[in-house]
């Protein structure tokens, strides 16, 4: 079992909302199966009372429609945002940059953030946290998450494979305090890919 990295800050027992798996060289495919051994396995990140209402994770097909090439724009703000989370707390990011890409026959805007402050744990890390017209319907309702590094930048273009966004953490336990995708990243589209939410069972 390979380790989750680029971990968030936490509240409580737990230390994590964000598991990072999405690395270029996995296939969307291969990326689902190691996220479901995650839960699944021995490191699990619930807690034994988390466990006995967790049903699995369930995923929309795959859909190649759902991976697409963004332009990227460089933001040179300095303006740090805070975003809100689960728990009623605020996290600070750092707006990184701006991504433009065409899908289903709309030109969509997405940006990017860094944690701030920046740590050399994490200052190759990207975050894309959205909300789409399946939020709170088929998908979780505080958004879903996706993660890049800088390299995944190559000449202002970045791949967004939407099969690849996960959940945080607190979609599944109580014990986490996660970012929420801010309204600026809420698409005017139904992303009918990656992970999906069970709404039988609620997380109080």
């Amino acid at each position: 079992m390979k380790t989750f990295g680029y971990l968030f800050f936490s509240i409580l027992i737990l230390n994590s909302c964000s598991v990072n798996k999405s690395r270029p060289a996995l296939s969307a495919a291969q990326y689902q199966a190691e996220l479901k051994e995650h839960y699944d396995g021995p490191n699990t990140p619930l807690k034994k009372e988390d466990i006995a209402d967790f049903k699995g994770l369930n995923f929309f097909p795959i859909d190649s429609n759902f991976i697409v090439q963004a332009d990227f724009i460089r933001l040179n703000s300095s303006d740090i945002y805070s975003f809100k989370t689960s728990k009623n707390l605020y996290k600070k990011y750092l707006k990184y940059g701006r991504l433009t890409f065409e899908l289903n026959g709309k030109t969509n805007h997405l940006y990017l953030y860094q944690p701030f402050p920046v740590t050399k744990h994490h200052k190759d890390y990207l975050f894309l946290p959205f909300r789409d017209l399946t939020t709170g319907i088929s998908s979780y309702g505080a958004g879903r998450y996706l993660d890049f590094s800088k390299k995944s930048i190559v000449k202002n273009k970045i791949i967004i494979d939407f099969n690849k966004s996960y959940n945080p953490y607190c979609a599944y336990s109580r014990y986490y305090s996660c970012p929420m995708a801010p309204s600026e990243n809420t698409l005017t589209i139904a992303i009918e890919a990656g992970i999906k939410y069970d709404y039988s069972v609620q997380i109080e």
